[in-house]
């Protein structure tokens, strides 16, 4: 379902302005994308984490 047809939806349903669901739609992709960001950084630190403790392996053998 595109923007547009949630629009139209949501403003035949009582009340929502294409404003303010363009403002909350806004606002969830923003927290979706600081999700992934969130999710990318974390997956960085433990895949650096593993190489540091491989090296550490590898220096002791």
């Amino acid at each position: 379902m595109s923007i547009n047809n949630v629009s139209q939806l949501a403003s035949g349903i009582g009340g929502v302005s294409n404003d303010e669901l363009k403002e909350a739609t806004d606002l969830l992709q923003k927290e979706k994308n600081a999700q992934n960001i969130k999710q990318t950084i974390d997956g960085i630190r433990i895949d650096y984490g593993n190489k540091v403790m491989q090296q550490i392996g590898i220096a002791r053998a």
